[in-house]
């Protein structure tokens, strides 16, 4: 019995002892150890340490169609739960759960961008900028190059920008604005300005004091190409509706609009169509007695008809007799010729023996005499006939120019009057 007892007891104490050396085991393990797999020396500051230079570990792989509800998952909405997204719609990628959202690795709570580029975003939600009344700033270096204003304007190089776009300059070994199209092929316009107001769709200013040169441009336009043809530098249009409308209009202190051509035979200056001015037509040159001081004007003739006219001095014959040829056009572009003789050397006064035919008609006086001729016709080329109304000297003004004037200040009016566009800029 003492025997019996003896060995229940040895093998209960040692069957406690051993359950202790278990327990005590695994609290030391729970308390202090880490977890390696595929390694024995997992590192003290990581509970799970995966060691292998050839796999990866695999999360598990959901299909989350809605960022805003947990599902897929079930079972619980434990905050930090990472899993690999697999739709495209919402966007493939790592997601954690922060409790509300799914949120893509890599993003911060408040939706931030990332600078390798972004995907799964939504026009209509995502988005640079700010929710509150602050302007966006943009710079390199530390130093401010753009900033989006509150205004809802965009200003290069200006805090403080009052139109929606305004581009300031302040480096003098660069320009301002370069916009250019390289495409060889296109149809479209490099720069398009629109205007659904009053005032300018395009306005230049430039405002130097201190020169070293003469002579400021405003705006410069050119075409530097080489294909042969009328190519044009600055082309200006109005047509509103028939009637109305001004192409191009130049003002300036000296001269309004100056054309110029290097080639001899060309037009600095032509108009299709007819042309006009309210005051002198003039020749104008350098004075040839006194070219560095003095200028020489000529007038044109004005008159109530619109004319031609072809003079020349002609030698009778012994008989006093002799024809004058005209160009050979002359019947083709003119009608109701009137003549102008003056006899040289002689009192004896020539006339005309026979008019014009075949473009040529003759002069009679005194023999072996000299006659200066003039002739003088109505224009009647194609333009003229098609346009007749352009020869008549008396004409009512257009219903939207009556009450208005050529030179409103001749009749003591205020310039607003004028028949043209006199539209004022700020601060004039």
């Amino acid at each position: 019995m003492k025997e019996q007892l003896t060995k229940i007891t040895f093998h209960t104490i040692m069957r406690y002892c051993i359950k202790i050396c278990v327990f005590s085991f695994f609290l030391v393990y729970n308390v202090q150890a880490q977890v390696g797999i595929n390694t024995t020396n997992p590192s003290d500051d990581a509970m799970l340490d995966i060691s292998s230079t050839d796999k990866g570990v695999l999360i598990p792989r959901v299909n989350i169609e809605d960022l805003t509800t947990i599902a897929p998952i079930t079972g619980g909405n434990t905050e930090s739960l990472l899993v690999y997204n697999t739709n495209t719609t919402t966007g493939k990628g790592f997601y954690y759960w922060d409790g509300a959202a799914w949120q893509l690795v890599g993003y911060n709570t408040d939706n931030g961008w990332s600078i390798l580029g972004n995907a799964g975003t939504s026009p209509y939600t995502h988005f640079l900028g700010t929710t509150d009344d602050t302007d966006v700033v943009f710079r390199t270096n530390n130093i401010e190059v753009m900033r989006l204003a509150n205004s809802r304007n965009v200003g290069i190089g200006e805090p403080f920008p009052l139109s929606k776009l305004t581009v300031v300059q302040s480096r003098s070994t660069a320009g301002g604005l370069s916009v250019s199209n390289t495409s060889p092929s296109t149809s479209y316009d490099t720069v398009r300005f629109i205007n659904a107001g009053r005032h300018s769709a395009v306005y230049g200013e430039n405002t130097a004091n201190h020169l070293s040169f003469d002579t400021v441009i405003v705006g410069d336009f050119l075409y530097s190409g080489s294909h042969p043809g009328d190519h044009i530098g600055v082309r200006g249009r109005s047509f509103p509706s028939s009637g109305y409308g001004i192409g191009v209009s130049g003002f300036g202190g000296q001269y309004g609009v100056i054309g110029q051509t290097g080639v001899g035979g060309s037009y600095a200056v032509f108009a299709q169509g007819n042309s006009g001015a309210s005051g002198s037509k003039t020749f104008l040159a350098d004075h040839p007695l006194d070219p560095a001081n003095k200028l020489l004007r000529h007038f044109s003739i004005e008159s109530n008809e619109v004319t031609n006219m072809y003079r020349g001095i002609v030698q009778l014959d012994a008989s006093g007799s002799a024809q004058v040829f005209l160009p050979d056009y002359f019947s083709k572009i003119n009608i109701h010729p009137s003549y102008q003789l003056t006899a040289v050397g002689t009192s004896r006064q020539p006339y005309i023996s026979k008019e014009i035919q075949g473009n040529v008609f003759t002069v009679a006086g005194a023999p072996n005499s000299k006659v200066s001729w003039t002739v003088w016709a109505q224009r009647n080329d194609a333009f003229i006939r098609l346009h007749p109304e352009s020869t008549k000297d008396v004409v009512l003004k257009k219903p939207h120019q009556r009450g208005k004037y050529v030179t409103p200040a001749f009749y003591g009016k205020s310039r607003k009057l004028s028949m043209f566009s006199t539209q004022e800029k700020k601060g004039e």
